[in-house]
């Protein structure tokens, strides 16, 4: 069996990404999506963006990574929908949804990195085969709804 791999991260900076990482196809994920439906761009990274420029490492590991939370109950889910919630006001032309979902087997890895204002932040490394069939949408909540 093919092993996952992350050449596209890891080439571009000396930087290991992949201290204290981890796979998991159980636990559910939250992820801020701009349309009702999950979409290809909504798993380009800010480096993927042109967002190149770092200071030190977590900030490049950052930069290669997408933004999610675990979400392990129903407070969970209800607690990261109010951040996103506050992170992404909603406007008249702006109104976001939080997707939940589950990664599938060789979709990438997960880092806990928790802030002040999110303790539920993860970084989601993609592995270079990564499409976004690799995930398993289980429910998409409208944040004007929230």
């Amino acid at each position: 069996m093919e092993n996952m791999t992350f050449d596209k991260i890891v080439k571009t900076t000396a930087c290991d990404c992949f201290q204290e990482t981890f796979e998991d196809y159980e636990t559910h994920f939250a992820l801020k999506i701009n349309k009702s439906n999950l979409r290809d761009v909504d798993f380009k990274t800010y480096w993927e963006k042109g967002r190149t420029d770092y200071q030190n490492c977590k900030e490049a590991c950052s930069l290669q990574s997408q933004s999610i939370s675990i979400v392990k109950t129903q407070n969970d889910v209800e607690k990261t929908l109010n951040i996103y919630k506050s992170l992404f006001p909603i406007s008249p032309k702006y109104k976001p949804y939080c997707a939940i979902l589950t990664f599938k087997e060789k979709s990438g890895k997960i880092k806990l990195t928790p802030s002040k204002n999110n303790p539920l932040h993860c970084d989601f490394y993609k592995s270079d085969n990564f499409t976004k069939e690799l995930v398993e949408v289980v429910d998409t909540i409208a944040l004007e709804n929230v």
